[in-house]
C-alpha cells in the first residue's frame, strides 16, 4: 500500500506531459503485387511509401530468407533505395476461407479449388462422411482431422512476418529509426504469378516447419521459388 507521502508525489493525468511520438518504425504492413511486397507508413505525421523487391531466397538454420531491394518514396516524391537489404522469416499466419486455386489444379467453383492431385485425392477419400442424424455427422470416432478448405494440402500462408536487417533510415530518407522493423508481408494474389508465388512460398514453409523437415522438397521448392524472383 502506498503511503500518503508516495502518493503526494505522483502526477496526475491531466497535467502529464503529452505523450510523443515514437523515434521507432517497429513494423509496416506490405502486399504482395508482381513478387514485391508494397506498402506505406507513417512518420511525424507524413506518408512514406516502401516497396520491397525481394530477388533470391535462400535457407539458413531452417528460416526462409529473402533478399532485394527496398525503395521508400518521401511524402515529396524522393524515392532512396537500399540493395541486398535481407528479409529472415520469423513467423506466419496460415489463411482462411477458399484457397487460392494452384494452376496445376482444376478449378471448381469460386468457393474453393477441385482437388485433383495424388496427395490431395488421398486426403479427401480420409475426410469423414457426413450422415444423417442431429448433429449430421458419422457415428464412428473420427481417428484424423476433417478435411476443411484449409486443411493439409490445401491449407495455405497468408502472411509472412519477417525481421528486416538493421537499416539506415538516414540513408533512406526517413526520420526514424529502422533498426529493427519487421515487415508484415500479406499474400492475397490477383494474378497467376503472385498466386504461384503464394503456393510456394506455402509449401517452402510447410516443408520447413514439418516435425522432420523435408530437405529435397525444401531444396526444390527453393530453386522454383528463386526462379520465379529472378523472373
Amino acid at each position: 500500500m502506498f503511503n500518503q507521502k508516495e502518493t503526494a508525489s505522483f502526477t496526475s493525468a491531466k497535467d502529464a506531459p503529452a505523450p510523443q511520438p515514437s523515434r521507432k518504425l517497429y513494423s509496416m504492413a506490405g502486399l504482395l503485387r508482381q513478387g514485391r511486397f508494397e506498402g506505406d507508413f507513417n512518420a511525424q505525421g507524413e506518408k512514406y511509401r516502401f516497396t520491397f523487391a525481394p530477388r533470391e531466397a535462400t535457407i539458413s538454420n531452417r528460416k526462409l530468407e529473402l533478399s532485394g531491394s527496398l525503395s521508400v518514396q518521401g511524402p515529396r516524391g524522393t524515392t532512396r533505395t537500399a540493395k541486398k537489404v535481407v528479409a529472415r522469416l520469423a513467423a506466419t499466419q496460415g489463411g482462411i476461407g477458399g484457397s487460392p486455386a494452384r494452376r496445376q489444379l482444376v478449378t471448381g467453383t469460386t468457393g474453393a479449388s477441385t482437388v485433383s492431385t495424388a496427395d490431395q485425392q488421398q486426403e479427401q477419400a480420409k475426410a469423414p462422411e457426413l450422415g444423417p442424424g442431429s448433429d449430421n455427422t458419422r457415428a464412428t470416432a473420427i481417428t484424423s482431422l476433417p478435411i476443411t478448405e484449409s486443411t493439409g494440402r490445401l491449407g495455405f500462408v497468408a502472411a509472412l512476418y519477417l525481421r528486416m536487417q538493421s537499416l539506415d533510415g538516414a540513408a533512406l530518407g526517413v526520420p526514424l529509426d529502422l533498426k529493427n522493423v519487421q515487415l508484415n508481408a500479406r499474400l492475397a494474389p490477383d494474378n497467376d504469378r503472385d498466386r504461384d508465388l503464394l503456393w510456394t512460398y506455402s509449401d517452402l514453409v510447410a516443408a520447413l516447419a514439418a516435425e522432420k523437415p523435408d530437405v529435397t522438397e525444401a531444396k526444390k521448392l527453393l530453386a522454383e521459388l528463386n526462379r520465379t524472383l529472378a523472373g
